[in-house]
């Protein structure tokens, strides 16, 4: 599924993505699907996923069908405001490290559940564990833990009839491969596919 994705429109809080953003994907969608649904790939900051509450959550679910939107996926790759500076190597903070990275995912996860439309399969695109020059051995073992934390959450989404996937998007320079310290039994956890392309 192709979708539009909010990424090229600045809107850091939820503010900004009801009363920037928004108008501006109902825009596009007058051009290229004016008699169809429409997929949106939002792009929500940490700062958006904490400010906008259950009640605000569905009010904006219920104006996606209203516009003839829905949004199948979620950008959760850059945790801050990334609009308006170069984008460097601090766009991998906080990664796969830190407890932060693990509270803004399931803020997304949470949303994104919200948000789904029924017998769909969702996605959150995330960073791919942390900057490689960022990383050492030591590191491995909390990473691990933190990505199996969000996993048994998309488990249980999952089974609530919900299931997203977590999607690692490779970047060159970024460590993405944890040799020898995956499960051996990964395979039960469809809900981390590698995004390539």
């Amino acid at each position: 599924m192709l979708t539009y994705c909010t990424n090229i429109h600045p809107g850091h809080s939820w503010d900004e993505i009801v009363t920037k953003v928004w108008p501006q994907v109902l825009q596009v969608k007058e051009v290229v699907a004016p008699d169809a649904a429409f997929p949106v790939g939002l792009r929500v900051s940490a700062l958006a996923a904490r400010q906008v509450t259950p009640a605000a959550a569905r009010r904006f679910a219920d104006c996606c069908a209203d516009d003839g939107c829905f949004i199948p996926t979620i950008n959760g790759f850059p945790h801050g405001q990334f609009y308006g500076t170069p984008v460097k190597e601090g766009a991998y903070l906080p990664d796969w490290r830190s407890p932060e990275r693990v509270r803004y995912t399931m803020d997304l996860i949470r949303l994104l559940r919200l948000w789904l439309p029924p017998s769909l399969t969702g996605s959150i695109s995330t960073l791919p564990i942390a900057y490689g020059r960022y990383m050492c051995r030591d590191d491995l073992g909390v990473v691990r833990k933190n990505l199996l934390t969000v996993l048994r959450e998309l488990e249980l989404s999952a089974s609530a009839g919900k299931p997203v996937i977590l999607a690692l998007e490779p970047e060159r320079g970024a460590c993405w491969k944890l040799r020898g310290t995956w499960p051996t039994s990964w395979k039960r956890w469809p809900f981390l596919p590698i995004c390539v392309g």
